[in-house]
This record gives structure tokens, sequence and C-alpha cells, in this order.
């Protein structure tokens, strides 16, 4: 049979009350489950010492019957983890979750997805797995490139009155300088 919808064909036949025979023919397609999962997990590619990571978690309903039960387990981050007690046909979840980087190394985990075809014939758990790995940087990164721009420190000091004071000194200084060079002409 496989995994081909199938159509169930009926014919009856029998006699009617003069003892002619009749036939009668009908079709029923029969819907085969195929339940399908996917989960998907992304974080940014790299990240600074003690900077926060933010994991995007999807789970998508991809087969072709309503899933119950969908448990999405993440041991490295239990944070992550959530449970759906239904999830139809084409929906989906999404949540993130964060987490601290490590003065070195990397971060990586796998999160997996479970969940029980929802059919009147009890159906095998689908399941899918998803991992990412953020790399820590602890040397400087290229131009356009840095995961987390470090801000400038707030020094109190606000250059917008030293340059208009700077300014207005410079047109003082031109204006004395064409003073004096119309008094020597006269």
């Amino acid at each position: 049979m496989g995994n081909d919808d199938v159509t169930n064909t009926v014919t009856a036949t029998g006699h009617d009350p003069n003892g002619k025979p009749v036939t009668a023919t009908d079709d029923a397609p029969a819907k085969v489950a195929k339940p399908a999962i996917d989960l998907q997990k992304k974080a940014d590619p790299t990240i600074r010492p003690g900077g926060t990571v933010t994991f995007t978690l999807v789970v998508r309903n991809t087969g072709n019957v309503d899933l119950a039960d969908v448990d999405v387990t993440d041991p490295a981050y239990p944070a992550c983890a959530r449970k759906f007690p239904r999830l139809p046909v084409a929906g989906q979840q999404e949540w993130t979750c964060t987490t601290t980087a490590p003065a070195s190394g990397d971060v990586s985990n796998t999160a997996t997805a479970t969940g029980t075809p929802d059919t009147e014939q009890p159906g095998k758990p689908v399941r899918d797995s998803a991992s990412t790995t953020v790399r820590v940087v602890t040397t400087p990164v290229p131009p356009g490139q840095d995961p987390e721009p470090t801000p400038l420190p707030n020094t109190g000091y606000d250059p917008v009155p030293a340059g208009l004071t700077a300014l207005s000194l410079l047109g003082c200084g031109v204006l004395l300088l064409l003073g004096v060079r119309r008094s020597r002409r006269s």
C-alpha cells in the first residue's frame, strides 16, 4: 500500500422486487496519513565574550495531519524547551531564548522536536533535530563584521559648545586681520 492515498471502490449487486438484476458502484478516497515535523534553530554566528546569545527556534507541521503533544527539548539550554498541545497542518510556533556567551570557545547545542500524529489509529511519533554553533570571538573582528560593537564611553564632554567657541574665535581673528589690512591701506 505504501504512502500513497488510496481509493476504495465498492460494487453492490442484487435483484429488485421484480427479480431484475441491479448493480451500484461507488468510490471513496482514503487519505494516508503522512505526519512530518520540521525544527529550525538559528543564532548569530559570532559573539563577543559575555555577550547575549539569542537563539530563534521555529517548529513547523509539514505533514498532512495535525500533531498532538509537540515537545521541543533542549538539554543544554532548558529555557529553549517548549511544549505545544497541538500543531495543525502547516502550523508553526516560533520563539526565542537567550544565554550568556562564555569567555572563549563555542556555544553549540542541538534541540529536538517530537510530535504524535493525531489520527484514529495510533501512529509513530515524528521527530526532527536542529543544531547551531555560535563562535565566541576574542580577537578583533574585521570592520563591518563586528557582532556586538562596543559603545563608546560617555565622558560627559559635549563638543558642541567648544566647537562654537572655536568658530567664534576664528571669525573674530578673520575680522581683526581684515581690519588691520584696511587700516594699513589708508
